[in-house]
């Protein structure tokens, strides 16, 4: 059975401990995918790391609602397979372009920061890397790499094609560095999951847009008046008011 555990630090030593704990009764494996990570400590850090467990980081969330400094660094030095999430969609962008260009520039902004504070050198992730992550990293990370996550015979037709021929992203020079640094959703031509288009020419398929947003609103609607919040339906939201 694959899992996920949602892991963020608040006592010192705690997860460390927690962790050890858990990879001594056998309980953690390769079927783990910790999300946020946050503050844990390195003894946590370590064990997930012997037990082949694998990370997600939610880096535009996690910087929006000052929950603290993303792990995707820590994530990394310990050679743990990382992937992108999106945590929540109230409070920060949920496409996949957003959440590569957070990451890629949050990890170049170590870089100075441990120059400024004299603290061991910070490895620069390229822009490929950066793609990994998106792709094949999220499959990963969803335990589901053997039928998505690149283009492999055999695997689902999962397939997504992008417009260069546009200023944003025009004259492309660099696949890798064009998709991470300068494309949007705007830029996605057609989508097709497992075999199935479902968005041509910038469309989506069979998708009633107007519907949709109707019932959005009436759902937001109902949420906030059920709840009886008469400013903020969700306490993080102060971070951004």
């Amino acid at each position: 059975m694959q899992s996920a555990a949602r892991a963020r630090g608040r006592s010192p030593g705690r997860w460390g401990h927690v962790l050890e704990q858990f990879e001594k009764e056998g309980l953690l494996g390769p079927w783990i995918t910790y999300i946020h990570c946050l503050g844990i400590e390195d003894p946590a850090w370590r064990a997930i790391e012997r037990t082949g467990g694998r990370v997600s980081v939610s880096t535009s969330a996690e910087q929006s609602l000052a929950m603290g400094q993303p792990a995707l660094q820590t994530a990394l030095e310990h050679g743990i397979s990382t992937s992108f999430g999106t945590d929540t969609v109230g409070i920060a962008p949920v496409d996949f372009f957003s959440q590569m260009r957070a990451a890629f520039h949050w990890q170049r902004s170590r870089i100075h920061a441990a120059i400024q504070s004299n603290s061991p050198e910070v490895q620069p992730i390229t822009v490929r890397d950066t793609l990994r992550m998106a792709t094949l990293g999220g499959a990963g990370g969803a335990h589901l790499d053997h039928l998505v996550g690149s283009l492999t015979p055999g695997k689902r037709a999962d397939v997504i094609t992008l417009d260069t021929r546009t200023l944003d992203a025009g004259p492309v020079d660099h696949a890798a560095g064009a998709v991470v640094q300068h494309m949007d959703t705007s830029n996605v031509d057609t989508v097709i999951v497992d075999g199935r288009i479902v968005k041509r020419e910038g469309r989506l398929l069979g998708v009633d847009i107007e519907q949709v947003l109707q019932q959005l609103e009436r759902s937001a609607t109902g949420l906030i008046s059920r709840s009886r919040a008469t400013d903020i339906l969700f306490t993080g939201c102060r971070y951004l008011s």
